[in-house]
């Protein structure tokens, strides 16, 4: 008989038997499957690969043991998987949620669901478009879990700020960011006066030796920045370790869905399987995607712009004539001119887009004077504050 162990720290089943050629032969056909000599001789396996060893064992006749972390995994993986599908199709009213630390800050149904998400799924991955309240939803989750110290926000460089003020604004904290010489950030990441710590990818990579490896939460903003896992930025930020990973995004997946595996192995490592095994079944070898539905789904939050919409302001359109002035009428007949005597020489789509370009803002074509449509934008947008 084989017996089975779950390992929490690597996120792998340990399998031991005598030796037996059918059960080896068994046991290699599961994916990642790896064969260990020291200190005594066992094989593992992904955790996230228990359904096709169950799969392959049961076809070969073959019967198992279960140790008590394994069972005890199994049946806790299996009870939060069906509450995070329920919580999926919960209406808004039906998710109650009180954080007294939000300051002046009304929830709505989309952003509570989001926030209960993101709490009892503890590491899992929240999509939504821009304008959906993402980083109010990251802080609200954070702010509903207990004995909560250490705080790590990555995101791109060009929104530090945006968290800044939000945190400020929402929570009435100050956060800490990392930035400046390489010599201030090295005291900057012990400060423990904080409880937020902000830092861009950039930054991160560059002090990726100096900063610590222990979080209480981490939240990766903008998580497609590791979309490629040959990254040094996604193989500096998968030696992290904290308890909750919270992984926000406008759209995961851009490109190929092999890209979701490497955001997945961030939020959610203990469902997936090594890249390599990854890439072999699912994209060389053309297997069906349906697996990758079952492990992944439960823990990835996507809301599109239909939940959202109906809390969105409506859109305006109003269309404004506006006139050229004599002196942009003298130079677009100039331009004009100009092409016409370089029709048969040059791009005519190129010297088109010449004419949009001037009539857009003359600017772009060197001039020093601004399109009069500027000045009509300007002048609505000051009278309508």
């Amino acid at each position: 008989m084989i017996l089975l162990e779950y390992s929490p720290d690597d996120y792998k089943i340990r399998a031991t038997f005598p030796y037996d050629a059918f059960l080896v032969d068994l046991i290699k056909r599961v994916p990642g499957r790896r064969y260990h000599t020291t200190p005594t001789k066992y094989w593992t396996f992904p955790f996230a690969c228990w359904s096709d060893f169950v799969s392959i064992f049961e076809r070969g006749g073959i019967k198992y043991g279960v140790g008590q972390r394994l069972r005890e995994k199994l049946k806790t993986d299996q009870i939060l998987r069906e509450q995070l599908i329920d919580l999926k199709f919960a209406s808004g009213d039906e998710t109650l949620i009180q954080i007294p630390s939000l300051q002046n800050t009304t929830l709505y149904q989309h952003q509570k669901a989001g926030i209960e998400f993101l709490r009892l799924c503890q590491r899992g991955l929240l999509a939504a478009p821009v304008g959906s309240g993402k980083t109010l939803v990251a802080l609200g989750a954070v702010e509903t879990l207990p004995h909560i110290e250490r705080v790590l926000i990555l995101c791109r460089a060009g929104n530090k700020f945006t968290w800044i003020k939000e945190i400020r604004n929402r929570l009435g904290q100050e956060p800490l960011l990392v930035d400046g010489t390489a010599k201030k950030r090295e005291g900057l990441w012990y400060n423990d006066q904080s409880k937020y710590t902000i830092c861009s990818y950039e930054t991160f990579l560059q002090d990726s030796v100096l900063a610590p490896e222990s979080w209480d939460v981490i939240i990766a903003d903008e998580i497609t920045k590791l979309r490629n896992y040959k990254t040094q930025i996604a193989k500096a930020l998968k030696k992290l370790k904290a308890q909750y990973v919270f992984g926000v995004a406008g759209i995961p997946l851009e490109n190929h869905y092999r890209e979701l595996h490497s955001i997945m192995e961030f939020c959610r490592p203990e469902a997936c399987e090594p890249g390599f095994t990854f890439y072999k079944r699912f994209i060389e070898g053309g297997e069906s995607l349906a697996p990758l539905h079952e492990r992944w789904g439960p823990f990835i939050l996507w809301f599109d712009k239909s939940v959202i919409s109906q809390y969105l302001p409506k859109k305006v359109v109003q269309d404004y004539d506006v006139e050229l002035s004599s002196w942009e009428i003298w130079e677009y007949n100039k331009i004009a001119r100009d092409i016409r005597s370089k029709w048969h020489v040059s791009n005519p789509l190129t010297q088109l887009l010449r004419l949009k370009q001037f009539t857009s803002d003359p600017r772009v074509l060197g001039f020093s004077r601004r399109s009069s449509k500027l000045d009509v934008l300007y002048e609505t947008i000051e009278s309508n504050p």
